[in-house]
């Protein structure tokens, strides 16, 4: 039978080379070869029907991190063409025209990457998305074998194992990517969730990771809005409130392969404009010790500032709550109107947009505040008096 998908000498050329620059090579503290992970990474592209571009690039996905001295971007280009260049760049998280030396921390790696998936697209991502199944797939065979033990063999714990492969799924997601290697990722990180044990890392605080999550995921922010990604943010903020963290396993929110079943993710909410005095003390205390500068960081500009008001109507009939919250979060919101940190975090748009330029006061940050609530308010009393909905 012909084969519709044939394949050239490039291919046996592109593994020649690989042979040659990791056939010595051993995966981290184990005994497995190199080539057994990217010879799975390159059998997982063509088993989805990839291109033979795609099965070069999944070849020599780790070149340019792993051996950056041996064989350059710009030799993938004139070896193998362009398109495969930009496949292996796709599948990079270290800086671009990193030539060697020690690489940047583990995390700002990982974030570099999911930050690069934002304007990716999304056809060059089969190889880097056959990268992560074979990644967690050999984690889950070798927690299966060794237990615990298997996290001491990475540069991060296993908390920041399961944040990056979960927040991988959802980049991809976002980036476009659709169909079975996909759907393959999410059940492979649903096993690997079932590896992580009880509890949730502790130095993670909970409404950070629940504005990371909402980033991620591009929920809308519009506060007199009650449904779609407002009603995910409200739907967090109870879960979160109930002591649940967004980086465990068993949380749902936000979700897309919980959301397939929206009663699933009702019934594990509740109510998500209702919390209890007791709940509303909860997330007053978790938000007023979240850094402020953590939540601008993984969230643009506006949606991180909505999330502050979106919080204070949660908790508007606990007076406790609120002070606590004014106590924790004026101080930080101060640091809007130094011009360094304004600078820092917008960069170039101080100058060249008003919208982000203008130095906003403690003042009119609370008078901002106040006018969302209040719009709010009277859109809750017009929605409970009957009016339509928005």
């Amino acid at each position: 039978m012909r084969m519709t998908n044939a394949l050239t000498p490039r291919l046996a050329d592109a593994l020649k080379l690989t042979f040659e620059l990791f056939g010595g090579d051993s995966r981290k503290s184990s005994p497995v070869p190199v080539m057994a992970h990217l010879l799975g990474v390159c059998q997982i592209v063509q088993q989805d029907g990839g291109s033979e571009d795609e099965a070069i690039a999944a070849l020599l996905h780790d070149v340019l991190e792993d051996k950056p001295g041996e064989f350059t971007e710009e030799q993938i280009r004139e070896r193998f063409g362009d398109e495969v260049r930009k496949m292996v760049l796709a599948a990079t998280d270290t800086p671009p025209g990193w030539t060697g030396g020690p690489k940047p921390p583990w995390r700002e790696r990982k974030q570099a990457y999911l930050d690069g998936l934002r304007v990716m697209r999304p056809d060059l991502l089969r190889p880097t998305i056959a990268d992560k199944i074979d990644n967690v797939r050999s984690i889950i065979a070798e927690h299966q074998r060794i237990g615990e033990e298997v996290w001491s063999r990475f540069g991060a714990t296993k908390w920041d194992q399961f944040w990056y492969y979960q927040a991988c799924y959802r980049a991809y997601q976002r980036a476009g990517v659709t169909g079975d290697l996909l759907r393959e990722l999410g059940r492979q990180v649903d096993r690997l969730a079932r590896c992580m044990g009880d509890g949730f890392p502790p130095q993670r605080n909970a409404f950070v990771a629940l504005a990371e999550l909402a980033a991620q995921g591009d929920w809308c922010m519009e506060v007199p809005c009650t449904s779609c990604g407002n009603g995910l943010i409200m739907d967090g903020f109870r879960e979160i409130a109930r002591g649940r963290h967004p980086d465990a396993p068993d949380w749902i929110v936000g979700n897309e392969r919980g959301r397939e079943d929206d009663r699933r993710v009702e019934s594990a909410t509740g109510d998500p404009l209702t919390l209890s005095r007791e709940e509303q003390a909860r997330l007053s205390e978790i938000v007023a010790e979240a850094d402020y500068g953590e939540v601008s960081a993984v969230m643009s500009w506006p949606p991180y500032f909505f999330l502050y008001p979106l919080v204070l109507l949660r908790c508007e009939e606990n007076e406790a709550a609120t002070r606590r919250l004014s106590r924790g979060l004026m101080p930080q919101f101060e640091r809007l109107v130094e011009p360094e940190y304004w600078r820092r975090t917008f960069g170039e748009r101080v100058d060249g947009d008003p919208a982000y330029g203008r130095t906003l006061t403690v003042k009119m940050l609370d008078s901002e505040i106040a006018g969302l609530i209040k719009r709010t308010q009277q859109e809750r009393s017009r929605k409970m008096s009957g009016g339509e909905g928005g």
